[in-house]
């Protein structure tokens, strides 16, 4: 992103939700193509089963020689909801979902 940055500028419209991939996968891409760097992956409570993250960020682990690190969050964009055909829950129901199906990741 820095170097994109440094060539477009640092003002003006960036489309922050135009070009937006999947992070897991991406940052699988990443530590393939690297040797030092440590990649974040970025994973929606609502949209992502506990148990699955927990498996892909763990091979990653494993594939990464420890590279890997996971961002959690529980997201509050109702138009993201809205397309996944789902109700914004509250907080309180997000985070006690989380921890029935395997917070310890």
């Amino acid at each position: 992103m820095l170097p994109i940055a440094r060539w477009i500028g640092y003002g003006g419209e960036t489309d922050f939700h135009g070009n937006v991939l999947e992070t897991v996968t991406w940052a699988a891409g990443l530590v393939a193509h690297s040797q030092n760097i440590q990649v974040f992956a970025t994973v929606h409570t609502a949209f992502n089963h506990p148990i699955v993250v927990a498996k892909q960020l763990a091979t990653l682990d494993q594939l990464s020689n420890g590279r890997i690190g996971l961002n959690v969050v529980a997201g509050w964009n109702k138009p993201e909801y809205d397309a996944f055909g789902m109700d914004l829950p509250s907080d309180q129901v997000t985070a006690t979902r989380w921890r029935k199906n395997g917070s310890t990741m």
